[in-house]
C-alpha cells in the first residue's frame, strides 16, 4: 500500500532519514519558509509559493508529487479563496500506511497585516 505524506516541516524530517547529508539543510528549509517567504496566511500569494517551494523539495527527493487545489470561503473576507494541499506519496512493502501532515499556512502576521 502507499504511505501517503501531506506535510511541511514534519516531511523534511522524515526526508532525512532517506538522505542524511540533507540533515545540515533543514534548517535552510525551515529558514527560507519562515523568513524569505515569510508568514503565509491561507490564500495568499505567500503560501502559494510555500506549495511550489514545498512541491519541487518533494521532487527532489524522488516523491510522487501532487498538488490540489481547493477553494474555500473565508471569514475575513466575502470572496472565495484557493488554497493548495502538496502531497508526497513513497511506496513502501508494507500493507499498513502512515499519513503524517502538517500545515502550510501561517496565522495573519499581526505587525505587517500579511
Amino acid at each position: 500500500m502507499k504511505r501517503e505524506l501531506i506535510s511541511l516541516f514534519v516531511l523534511l524530517l522524515v526526508l532525512y532519514q532517506l538522505n542524511a547529508a540533507e540533515a545540515v539543510n533543514l534548517t535552510g528549509h525551515v529558514r527560507y519558509l519562515s523568513k524569505d517567504i515569510g508568514p503565509r496566511p491561507a490564500g495568499s500569494h505567500a503560501e502559494a509559493e510555500a506549495a511550489d517551494y514545498l512541491a519541487a523539495q518533494f521532487r527532489k527527493y524522488g516523491l510522487k508529487t501532487e498538488v490540489r487545489e481547493f477553494k474555500y470561503y473565508s471569514l475575513r473576507s466575502d470572496d472565495v479563496k484557493t488554497s493548495r494541499n502538496v502531497i508526497g506519496t513513497i511506496e513502501g512493502l508494507s500493507e499498513r500506511e502512515v499519513v503524517i501532515c502538517a500545515d502550510l499556512d501561517t496565522p495573519r502576521d499581526t505587525l505587517t497585516s500579511t
